[in-house]
């Protein structure tokens, strides 16, 4: 495949990351693997960092399609994407409304068990005192209900711990969720397309999968659970995909889940999961024989089937 077989005109290709929310980071290296990736593959690549003014920023830089790599805020609340559905410009991932439905960690549930898809028990909270004086079994985890990368979330053994990890999740979002600890297996299931990929099991050396566990020398363990029955990794994936449709989401995703005593509990879903060549998204791809780049393509093929291009926009880009 070639990139003019690929994008019709020019061709242009604006990757946005970065953002202003506490995943800028992230979502900084995100965009600039796609990025390099695209450019080795050949084609029009530009970076976008969407900073404070990012709607000036995207509808004056001349691009004629844009990869999401946007985590948090703005990029997987459905923000950009409805922005860029305004000016008429194709994007990659899940549509806005599904964006904004899957950050939403309390509204994601609902429609998880609306159709049959198990949970830990959870509880949605808007204020501090009203979540302290909640109570279920400890260890519990205390987390915003809109975010990711693990900010704001601690795991809590005992009431003395409580005050803090509401604060801190508080600080993130106005809405917090306390849920149960649920032992298992931490399982995330990655999808492209309409297609599962194999789930990885994730076993974090810290006493849970917190911010450091993902992004630090933590000594984490990503591994594909080759010792589970091919029944039970078709359960998971099975899980996975109805979960994802159950959001409405589409071109591609990753479905978090803990599988434990016989049961499948699903954690959320992350509508632009990491694309890093160190991501799990990428690893799953890897598996399915398939490298960075060709997965970076795929994603925008995906897309282009329900958005396609249909003129390009603005000069030409240098």
């Amino acid at each position: 495949m070639t990139p003019a077989s690929f994008l019709p005109g020019e061709g242009r290709i604006g990757v946005l990351c970065g953002g202003v929310s506490s995943e800028r980071d992230i979502s900084l290296k995100s965009g600039r693997a796609v990025h390099d990736a695209l450019v080795g593959a050949g084609f029009k690549a530009r970076l976008i960092d969407a900073r404070e003014d990012y709607m000036s920023t995207i509808l004056e830089t001349p691009v004629d399609y844009v990869f999401v790599a946007l985590h948090g805020r703005m990029g997987e609340d459905g923000t950009v994407q409805r922005v860029l559905e305004t000016a008429g410009i194709p994007y990659s991932g899940p549509g806005a409304e599904a964006c904004r439905i899957s950050m939403d960690k309390a509204l994601s549930r609902r429609r998880f068990e609306e159709v049959g898809l198990g949970n830990p028990r959870w509880a949605e909270f808007d204020d501090p005192a009203k979540a302290l004086a909640h109570r279920l079994s400890y260890p519990v985890f205390v987390k915003p209900v809109c975010g990711g990368s693990s900010i704001g979330t601690a795991m809590v053994s005992g009431a003395d711990g409580m005050p803090d990890a509401v604060r801190d999740a508080f600080a993130e979002d106005e809405r917090i969720l306390i849920e149960e600890r649920i032992a298992g297996r931490e399982m995330a299931v990655g999808i492209l397309g309409d297609s599962a990929l194999s789930p990885i099991e994730i076993r974090p050396k810290r006493a849970f999968y917190d911010f450091e566990a993902k992004y630090g020398d933590s000594g984490t363990e990503y591994l594909f659970p080759d010792d589970l029955e091919a029944a039970w990794i078709q359960e998971l994936k099975c899980a996975a995909l109805l979960a994802y449709q159950a959001l409405g989401l589409s071109g591609f995703s990753r479905i978090d889940m803990i599988l434990a005593q016989d049961r499948i509990y699903l954690l959320e879903a992350n509508a632009i999961p990491g694309l890093t060549p160190k991501s799990l998204l990428p690893k799953q791809a890897a598996r399915a024989g398939f490298g960075f780049a060709e997965l970076c393509v795929k994603i925008m093929q995906s897309s282009l089937r329900s958005r396609p291009i249909n003129t390009p926009r603005g000069p030409q880009m240098m």
